[in-house]
């Protein structure tokens, strides 16, 4: 369901090559035997997992996915108060089948797995989606957040457009929810773009599309479609839907769509 590879892959280890080319083949990524002479972002295997680095020298950045982060834990704990559950769960429904269709570094869809609901992950770029599966797959090594993952969370390499399309037409379950946070160009220059909100646009670029992945959204979700965005801009421009409320969270605004056909 995605094109053209994206990324570059290298083995940090030459013990590690034969993992690294599984990867390479699963999530449409180039293998390469260094990372001498290349463009970043450039996405190394270690035997501590799989990272983006995303400059050389000490200016580079390194982004990684750790799903067992101290502060993280401590918003799974109070998952259900967290802003993004309260949007998607509107008050109305305990658990259901969740769509994060710009799932990015998973932080959104492990919340929301802790608040109870059933989550497919999507992710369209290659080496992201990867990193999302390596970090799942670390932390497997804590029993609980295994179980978790393994009842709750699936993450597809997948054009969320596409899916979405898919669901519609009856070729995967239809989620209750869509989720969507796009990186769109419009965040330019606002607080929230800061560490690893900009690591990550650093790597994937801005979404481009925003009314076609809500159309795409609205077609495919049983209850309701919510979208995050910057406090102060405008909902996504869209010929016929509405936004049916909304929830405030610092600089960002959750518009909720209800489904009401």
């Amino acid at each position: 369901m995605v094109g053209e590879p994206v990324g570059l892959l290298v083995a940090a280890d030459e013990s590690l090559r034969p993992a690294a080319a599984a990867l390479a083949e699963r999530f449409g990524l180039r293998l390469a035997d260094s990372s001498e002479g290349q463009s970043f972002p450039i996405f190394i295997l270690r035997t501590s997992g799989l990272e983006a680095r995303l400059g050389d020298g000490d200016r580079g950045r390194v982004l990684q996915i750790d799903f067992t982060d101290a502060a993280l834990e401590r918003r799974a704990r109070q998952a259900r108060g967290e802003a993004v559950v309260r949007a998607v769960a509107a008050h109305s429904i305990s658990g259901g089948l969740v769509c994060d269709a710009t799932a990015g570094l998973g932080v959104d869809s492990f919340l929301l797995v802790h608040a109870g609901f059933d989550v497919i992950a999507i992710e369209r770029h290659g080496g992201i989606a990867a990193m999302l599966c390596d970090g799942v797959n670390r932390a497997g090594r804590y029993p609980e957040l295994r179980a978790l993952f393994e009842a709750r969370l699936r993450i597809v390499h997948a054009d969320a457009r596409a899916w979405l399309q898919g669901a519609r037409r009856g070729e995967y379950e239809r989620p209750d929810v869509v989720y969507l946070d796009p990186m769109f160009a419009a965040r330019e220059g606002a607080a929230l773009v800061r560490g690893a909100m900009r690591d990550l646009r650093a790597v994937v670029g801005d979404d481009a599309g925003d009314a076609a992945l809500l159309d795409a959204a609205l077609g495919a979700a049983r209850r309701r479609v919510v979208v995050k965005r910057m406090h102060d801009a405008p909902p996504i421009a869209h010929g016929s839907a509405r936004v049916h409320h909304e929830l405030r969270d610092g600089v960002v605004r959750f518009d909720v769509y209800e489904i009401t056909r």
